[in-house]
C-alpha cells in the first residue's frame, strides 16, 4: 500500500500523478495541472501558473478527446486504479470544486516556473 501516506494530516492521501483540467470558477481560463496527491478533503497539484489562495477552482478529468486532439497531453498521466492502490485512491472523482489554500513557487526550474498548490475540497461529484 505504498500509495497511502499518513503524516500529521488527519486524512490518508493517495499519492498518484494525474493530469487534470483546472478552471477558475470566476473565469474561463483552462489549464492542465498535475495532481500529485489527494484525500477526501484536499488536493495538492502543480501548475505552470500560480493560482492565488482564496480562489475557487473546478478540476475536471481529461477526456478521450484531450488525448486525440492535443499533443501536449500525451505526457500527462490519466487516472487509473489498480488492485495494489490504497482504498483512499477510490475517492477520486471526475469533477471537483475546491478552494486554493496555499500556493508556493517550487524550487528548481528558473526558466519555466512551477507552482505547488494545496486546495480544500468543497464539493465532490457523484461520479
Amino acid at each position: 500500500m505504498a500509495a497511502e501516506v499518513k503524516d500529521r494530516r488527519s486524512q490518508y492521501r493517495c499519492t498518484k500523478d494525474v493530469g487534470i483540467h483546472c478552471t477558475s470558477l470566476n473565469g474561463n481560463e483552462n489549464q492542465l495541472v498535475l495532481i500529485r496527491n489527494y484525500s477526501s478533503r484536499g488536493i495538492y497539484f502543480e501548475s505552470n501558473r500560480k493560482i492565488p489562495p482564496g480562489n475557487t477552482i473546478v478540476l475536471r478529468t481529461l477526456g478521450a478527446a484531450d488525448f486525440l486532439d492535443n499533443e501536449t497531453v500525451f505526457n500527462v498521466p490519466s487516472f487509473s486504479i489498480s488492485n495494489s492502490d490504497a482504498e483512499v485512491c477510490t475517492l477520486f472523482r471526475s469533477h471537483v470544486l475546491a478552494k486554493v489554500q496555499r500556493s508556493v513557487r517550487l524550487e528548481g526550474n528558473t526558466i519555466s516556473p512551477r507552482y505547488g498548490m494545496g486546495s480544500e475540497i468543497q464539493i465532490l461529484s457523484d461520479f
